[in-house]
């Protein structure tokens, strides 16, 4: 039998850790003869980062991606976000056979209005549902197939460290970016010439800025970041503050460029990290400095470090290896 086409959806006009996982999937399941179409995401974004063969068509809004689908027919559908499986479900059976869902985020579906709504109909005509992680699987609601996401090996040659603690997250409650500012304040890696680069947007910005100022540290706040592993591969240090970390693409990547990184034992962390990871308890602002300080006062141990967590990341969290998986839930979903 023929591979069925494959369509992915993700109902927004972003470019963050979703529609980053979008690109870097399509682009190893294109290279695989996949016939793949991507709806949603920033355009510009998208299109930077997908293959030339690959159709890509914008779609801000869940009732955007309901008329592109109805519009463009396809065979199976890949959902990532409770938006798109609330566009695509509806269509199932008129527009595609197939109806597979990433679950992202570490919660029951229907934590908004429109998750309410729409859950029913989504949970009904679900062929199959993927966790990102085992604590996702935890998490979320209904059998799920613990697909570990996975980011591509390092292209990069090597770079130079420099003495910058990197956060790389959306700037949301959630993430806790807050105890990363206090950490850094608290570790007074300073005075030894180290900096915090706090990379991403969010609602917490400029509460997170008026927090450093009163803790009269300077932290760069560099926004969105068009090439975050060249960030991440000078980075001295990667920090993941996230109480409950869904799967960490952002320390995944860091693993990928041999980056040490120092992460709460939260969420997924534990599991990504894995045994020789360093952790601090969630939430607890003089055990990250701690951490920091461990990492930062011993270059040979953190590079030795980094260079265990690229071995792990070559074993467990390569693209190739996510899409070995994912093509077996696709093949078993469409052979239902």
């Amino acid at each position: 039998m023929s591979r069925p086409r494959v369509t992915h959806v993700v109902a927004t006009d972003a470019f963050a850790g979703v529609e980053r996982y979008v690109c870097d999937t399509v682009t190893e399941l294109h290279a695989r003869g996949w016939q793949v179409t991507v709806i949603g995401g920033d355009p510009e974004a998208m299109r930077a980062n997908l293959p030339a063969g690959v159709l890509q068509f914008p779609a801000r809004t869940a009732a955007h991606a309901v008329r592109t689908l109805w519009r463009r027919p396809s065979d199976l559908v890949h959902t990532h976000m409770t938006a798109a499986e609330a566009a695509a479900a509806p269509l199932k059976g008129l527009r595609f056979q197939r109806l597979v869902s990433t679950r992202h985020l570490a919660q029951p579906r229907g934590s908004s209005p429109l998750g309410r709504l729409a859950r029913p109909v989504i949970e009904a005509r679900l062929d199959a549902q993927i966790a990102i992680s085992e604590y996702a699987a935890s998490v979320i609601v209904g059998p799920s197939i613990v697909v570990p996401n996975g980011v591509p090996s390092s292209r990069l040659a090597p770079l130079p460290r420099e003495r910058t603690i990197v956060v790389m997250q959306r700037l949301e409650s959630e993430k806790d970016t807050a105890l990363a500012v206090q950490a850094y304040a608290a570790s007074h890696l300073a005075e030894d010439g180290w900096a915090l680069r706090i990379c991403g947007r969010g609602a917490e910005e400029q509460p997170l800025r008026a927090l450093a100022r009163d803790l009269r540290i300077e932290v760069d706040f560099a926004g969105f970041v068009t090439d975050p592993r060249s960030v991440l591969a000078s980075a001295g240090i990667v920090l993941g503050t996230a109480p409950a970390e869904p799967f960490g693409l952002a320390v995944v990547e860091a693993m990928a460029e041999a980056a040490p990184v120092v992460a709460s034992d939260g969420g997924a962390h534990p599991e990504v990290l894995g045994p020789d990871g360093v952790y601090f308890p969630v939430g607890d602002v003089q055990a990250a400095a701690a951490a920091l300080r461990t990492v930062a006062a011993d270059e040979a141990y953190a590079a030795a470090y980094g260079r265990t967590l690229q071995r792990r990341h070559s074993e467990l969290f390569t693209i190739e290896r996510h899409v070995d998986r994912l093509e077996v839930v696709y093949e078993e979903a469409w052979n239902r």
